[in-house]
């Protein structure tokens, strides 16, 4: 323990002590939790620092032009790819 702790902690010690600030203080642990633990959140950061670790833009190059050849196989027109380059942005692809 440094000087600074020995400062602070009787104080902090002491402030838990009191029931009101340590609901506020789990109120608010809760609320983080919340917002920044939630499967969906954490998942999403999961999968990019796997897409990160595997290649990042190599491997979004890939998937780009993967559709690109699709596209072009089955013969879309321009309105169709307009929609396909609109549906790529939107999760993230094709900036």
């Amino acid at each position: 323990m440094d000087e600074r702790e020995e400062d602070t902690l009787p104080a902090a010690l002491e402030a838990l002590a009191d029931p009101d600030v340590r609901a506020a203080m789990g109120g608010r642990a809760r609320e983080l939790v919340a917002r920044e633990h939630q499967v969906d959140r954490v998942a999403e950061a999961y999968a990019a620092a796997l897409e990160t670790v595997a290649g990042g833009a190599v491997v979004e190059e890939r998937v780009l032009h993967e559709v690109a050849s699709a596209a072009a196989e089955v013969g879309m027109d321009a309105d169709d790819t307009a929609v396909l380059a609109a549906r790529l942005r939107e999760v993230g692809l094709g900036d």
